[in-house]
């Protein structure tokens, strides 16, 4: 699995603070990725997190249950 903020969120060695240190790094990166491949995000995860930046708790949450339930 490749890594990425949402990764190390799930495996506890990101602090979800760290996300505009992402955001800023994929801006001055030449990744082909859209920012939420970069993140390691869905579209509509992404689109929650714009939407309501408190998500990102919820969705860290959400993905940690479906990686335990695989």
């Amino acid at each position: 699995m490749e890594f990425n903020f949402i990764q190390g969120c799930i495996d506890g060695i990101i602090d979800l603070s760290t996300i505009g240190d992402f955001v800023n790094t994929w801006h001055k990166s030449t990744s082909d990725k859209e920012l939420y491949e970069f993140l390691g995000m869905t579209k509509e995860e992404y689109k929650l997190w714009v939407e309501y930046p408190d998500s990102l708790t919820l969705i860290i949450k959400n993905r940690k249950e479906l990686n335990n339930k695989e």
